[in-house]
């Protein structure tokens, strides 16, 4: 487990993957690739999480559940596919 990412920090670097263990959200970035808790500007770890895609790329939104802060993390391993009905065999 490395250090923890501070929310403020964690626009500028990619999540490959996310989790959620005992409550805390654990992103893995692909800087570095090691598993840190996403920290709010409040102290507390504990997100609203949501995946989407925002102009055609994949984000993770989340949203303290103490302070309401919100950020948005870049999510490129989420893609969407744009015909579906070719991907079925």
């Amino acid at each position: 487990m490395g250090p923890d990412l501070p929310v403020a920090d964690a626009s500028n670097v990619s999540i490959l993957t996310w989790k959620v263990v005992d409550g805390e959200l654990h992103v893995r970035t692909v800087e570095g690739g090691l598993e840190r808790v996403l920290r709010c500007v409040c102290g507390r770890s504990h997100w609203i999480v949501e995946t989407r895609i925002q102009d055609g790329r994949g984000v993770l939104a989340v949203k303290c559940h103490g302070c309401g802060t919100a950020a948005t993390l870049p999510l490129p391993e989420l893609k969407v596919v744009r015909d579906w009905r070719h991907r079925i065999a």
